[in-house]
């Protein structure tokens, strides 16, 4: 994670050429000053336009993403559905999805998250890109795969990197949430850690389980916990209402 004096860092990962990415923040933390329009309990760089904040704030946000305008912004609904960004523009509105590829050149993928896990992808091959948004329920149905298998990638060739998202000691689940890995494959119990007749659950590890199996060895991290750092990340954990995050990829030459 590189820091700016902006709400938005740069990703601990490899340098491609004529590739970028970023993820954002709620504020800046080596500014003091207020960079974002949002007000509380959004402030102060929501970039989501559902959570009920001001909208004319939330796109004065998002007219200062250092990035092309064309962004490929979804509603997110928690499932598996994999989309091109081209998809995405044709319609003129965000669509239902949880992740977005494309190889245009200028074609912003964009997720939002406030302790689900963003993960962004990069084809080394292809020169294809993938933002995808897994929550829980994203990574149960196994949605990095599946946009893996939708961008016809050779998962040999993949670049990932896993961002900020809710902490393994603070994300508490139930019976359920354990039973429902369980039935897909037994090696993602090692990722739940019993505590007061509840579960904590390393989402990271979630992740890192379906990644390895499909023997993907590229694997980057910014791991550090949205719930446990208020001034700097949005936690819908934490604090119910709240803003939005983005992390976005794209591809410039």
């Amino acid at each position: 994670m590189v820091l700016t004096d902006k709400p938005w860092f740069k990703p601990n990962f490899p340098e491609f050429d004529g590739l970028h990415c970023l993820s954002t923040m709620r504020a800046s933390i080596t500014n003091s000053d207020p960079i974002g329009h949002s007000l509380p309990p959004y402030n102060q760089f929501n970039l989501g336009l559902h959570v009920h904040d001001d909208p004319v704030a939330v796109i004065q946000n998002r007219s200062e993403l250092p990035c092309p305008t064309r962004i490929a912004w979804l509603k997110q609904t928690h499932s598996d559905r994999v989309v091109n960004s081209q998809q995405v523009f044709d319609v003129g509105l965000p669509i239902d999805a949880d992740a977005c590829w494309t190889q245009q050149i200028g074609h912003v993928c964009a997720v939002m998250t406030a302790d689900c896990l963003p993960v962004l992808l990069f084809d080394t091959n292809q020169r294809k890109v993938a933002a995808v948004h897994c929550g829980w329920r994203g990574l149960q149905q196994r949605i990095i795969s599946r946009t893996i298998k939708v961008m016809n990638a050779d998962p040999l060739d993949i670049f990932v990197w896993l961002g900020p998202a809710i902490g393994a000691q603070v994300f508490e689940v139930g019976e359920d949430v354990l039973a429902a890995f369980a039935q897909v494959d037994k090696n993602y119990q090692q990722c739940f850690t019993a505590a007061n007749n509840k579960f904590l659950l390393n989402i990271y590890s979630l992740a890192k389980v379906e990644l390895e199996q499909l023997g993907i060895s590229n694997i980057y991290f910014d791991d550090v916990c949205t719930y446990s750092n208020p001034e700097a990340f949005y936690s819908y954990r934490r604090d119910g209402a709240t803003g939005r995050m983005a992390s976005l990829i794209w591809l410039e030459r």
